[in-house]
């Protein structure tokens, strides 16, 4: 959880943008996923900012969560 007096100031979608560039550029992975509640508005927004986009709906450990993915353009460059 981030202290309330961090909200709103682009930190989650800087640190998101950070996270998919060293794990694609850095770790080369091909794909991401990210998992967030179904009425965490500001996690949705992040993730569907930095690229991520709505896969499927599941329950995790007994909480409903939503499933993003991102994929690596560069994996699939010939």
């Amino acid at each position: 959880m981030v202290n309330q007096l961090f909200w709103n100031q682009g930190l989650a979608t800087e640190v998101t943008s950070a996270w998919i560039r060293y794990s694609f550029q850095l770790l080369g992975l091909k794909n991401l996923m990210a998992f967030t509640h179904p009425k965490n508005l500001a996690s949705i927004r992040v993730l569907e900012k930095t690229g991520f986009r709505f896969s499927h709906q599941e329950r995790l450990m007994d909480m409903d969560s939503m499933v993003f993915n991102i994929a690596n353009p560069s994996a699939f460059e010939e």
